[in-house]
């Protein structure tokens, strides 16, 4: 079923979650976020805590916050839907890296231009062996 903005996540232990989302109740719950922010250890998190919209809070300090493609370690908790798909923090990441990756570094632009020009003259080097070759044999 594909997850809205608004839907209620009903979130137990093993599960995967599959949008961001603010708790609305949470019980012991700890999150593996290392998919996310690299932290080994579970976080633990409550429904209490940071207003929405505050982005310029780190992840790690969003407390109230689950987040997509993180893991249940422990606990249960509900939660409703307030990001999904690109707008994800990991989508958010996933895009930044695909734009990295769209342009040309400059050692990698430099190395191209260099295997062009390589590659026109062998190829001129090659034609004037066979016009000589072809010269001296009459």
């Amino acid at each position: 079923k594909e997850v809205v903005v608004g839907d209620l996540l009903v979130l137990k232990q093993g599960d995967r979650i599959p949008a961001d989302g603010r708790l609305i109740q949470s019980s012991n719950l700890e999150v593996n976020e290392a998919s996310l922010t690299g932290e080994s250890e579970p976080v633990r998190k409550l429904q209490e805590g940071i207003a929405l919209g505050k982005e310029e809070i780190s992840i790690g300090d969003r407390k109230n916050m689950t987040f997509y493609g993180t893991f249940i370690a422990t606990g249960n908790a509900t939660a409703i839907t307030v990001k999904t798909g690109k707008d994800t923090e990991i989508g958010k990441i996933s895009q930044g890296l695909e734009e990295a990756g769209t342009s040309e570094i400059p050692i990698r632009e430099k190395m191209n231009n260099f295997g062009k020009w390589l590659g026109i003259i062998v190829v001129g080097f090659w034609l004037l062996i066979i016009l000589i070759k072809w010269l001296a044999t009459g």
